[in-house]
């Protein structure tokens, strides 16, 4: 029974290993972020994106009554993520979420809490 055990182990194991590998190898890529800090009153802003599983990204931060601009450089971004706003007294707000595959460019307004897209792999 131990060796059963043992065995499947090695074997979840060198699956992990070979899927991380795997991952590593993608493709680098960049998402162009705009956050306009248009919120009343004015604050500055510490802005993270947020993928629905796994690591938040901080990006920098975001002045207040101002456009912002971030650059996300790294493994393309695939699936849901979200951007999220956390104020010094760690009050924080978070867009919805959004599918990112394929987005070059999105902008988010925190006033209205809306992101909108603003440029895909299609477009070019």
């Amino acid at each position: 029974m131990k060796k059963l055990i043992y065995a499947a182990a090695v074997v979840l194991l060198g699956a992990c290993a070979s899927s991380q590998a795997g991952s590593a190898g993608g493709a680098q890529e960049t998402l162009d972020i705009r956050v306009n800090n248009n919120l009343v009153p004015p604050m500055l802003l510490t802005i993270s994106l947020v993928p629905s599983s796994g690591v938040e990204r901080n990006l920098g931060e975001a002045f207040s009554s101002r456009v912002t601009d971030f650059r996300y450089n790294g493994l393309a971004p695939r699936g849901q993520y979200r951007l999220l706003a956390r104020a010094a007294n760690n009050r924080a707000m978070a867009s919805d979420y959004i599918v990112l595959d394929g987005v070059q460019a999105i902008e988010w307004s925190l006033q209205t809490n809306r992101v909108t897209i603003l440029r895909t792999k299609n477009d070019n």
